[in-house]
């Protein structure tokens, strides 16, 4: 649910902010804006990706065993495998992103450059492992 009210409201806030910028600055240059957005942030996304590609080596590993965990009758996870999921966490808002990097709208672009700034990747990643084993009734 949270999600999309998100994506309504990221939606919404990209249609005013584009029809002011098209009406402030014209279409030739909201175009180039756009542009220059996107590169900046495939540019930090870039730089971003060697973390990526050894959390996505680490979260396949994790990913077989949490299945194999899942898929059996005992769906918890002990709190040495919640400890183990940052990789996933990270992987996850890697690609959501990306997704909104490409997609057209400056408003996407700068939420999409946020999501991957080091210190807000780790505080959210720290917050979700550690909601994660709250819930499962373990301690941090």
């Amino acid at each position: 649910m949270k999600s999309l009210l998100f994506l309504i409201i990221l939606g919404i806030s990209e249609v005013a902010v584009t029809g002011q910028l098209h009406s402030m600055l014209g279409l030739s240059s909201l175009i180039g804006l756009y542009v220059i957005t996107t590169a900046i942030g495939g540019i930090l996304l870039f730089l971003r990706y060697p973390e990526f590609k050894r959390s996505m080596k680490a979260s396949k590993n994790l990913g077989k065993k949490f299945k194999n965990k899942i898929s059996g009758k005992d769906h918890s996870l002990s709190s040495d495998q919640l400890k183990k999921l940052p990789p996933l966490f990270f992987v996850a808002r890697y690609a959501i992103a990306l997704g909104l990097v490409i997609a057209p709208g400056i408003v996407s672009d700068l939420v999409g450059v946020v999501m991957i700034l080091p210190f807000i990747t780790s505080y959210f990643i720290d917050r979700s492992v550690n909601k994660a084993i709250a819930k499962a009734g373990l301690q941090p």
